[in-house]
């Protein structure tokens, strides 16, 4: 990876259009850090006769308490969720305790940046959302709410309130905003089953888009797949189902 003369790094940004090219992923945590739904939709590529519909889960579960959801090349997002378990078991073998999220979140964004400067490399065409436990920012000191991390393939890391990943992002994070801003007006915890709804409204957003600009390769059948996170819990299956797209 070299700069151009304009100092533009066209691989990187290469990757950065694969992973916004992923399936849509949208991650909501109640403000009090007590609950997180994961949601996304799947094409519905492949005969639920002939594949195992847990081997298309787009989240992934880290260590008893991290849980991660990647979107882009599908081949890279494994590779990172299997970087993730070897970081949490070097970081457990090292210091007798298990990583927070953010530092997991911080060791995979340090190894998407250095794949941005090796030559035999290339940087990695996914991004990643990072659910767990994590750290106080104001104490240091552990917290047992849940926090959310993004890592980009330029190697970007961003704490988040929520968070979306793969086709219409722009679009989801707009609904997402909005969401936000209702949340906090209403001084009011959404409950799980809130948190669904919203998240799905989100999705829904990206598929509409997805049919207004592109209706002959937007795939019209999707696979949704929920998962809930709490604290010190493993990640669990809410629901899955098929969706026609626009879901309504």
């Amino acid at each position: 990876t070299v700069f151009s003369p304009s100092g533009r790094l066209y691989q990187v940004e290469y990757a950065m259009a694969a992973a916004r090219l992923g399936h849509p992923v949208v991650a909501l945590i109640s403000p009090s850090g007590q609950d997180c739904v994961l949601v996304s939709a799947t094409p519905s590529m492949h005969s639920p006769a002939l594949v195992d519909p847990a081997s298309l889960r787009p989240f992934s579960q880290i260590t008893d308490t991290v849980a991660c959801a990647v979107s882009g090349v599908p081949g890279d997002g494994l590779l990172q969720v299997e970087l993730l378990r070897q970081f949490a078991e070097k970081h457990e073998a090292e210091y007798g305790v298990m990583p927070s999220a953010g530092q997991l979140a911080l060791q995979l964004a340090d190894h998407a940046q250095r794949l941005t400067q090796e030559a035999e490399t290339r940087p990695l065409g996914s991004s990643v959302l990072i659910i767990g436990p994590g750290t106080s920012v104001s104490t240091r000191r552990h917290d047992t709410s849940l926090q959310l991390f993004r890592v980009e393939p330029t190697g970007s890391l961003l704490r988040c309130k929520a968070g979306a990943l793969g086709q219409g992002t722009q679009a989801m994070e707009s609904k997402i905003s909005q969401w936000l801003d209702d949340t906090e007006a209403s001084e009011q915890q959404p409950t799980k089953d809130e948190l669904v709804e919203a998240a799905i409204a989100c999705l829904e957003v990206e598929a509409k888009v997805a049919r207004t600009t592109n209706s002959t390769d937007a795939s019209p059948t999707k696979a949704v797949h929920v998962g809930h996170i709490i604290p010190g819990k493993r990640l669990s299956w809410v629901a899955r189902r098929q969706a026609k797209a626009p879901w309504s």
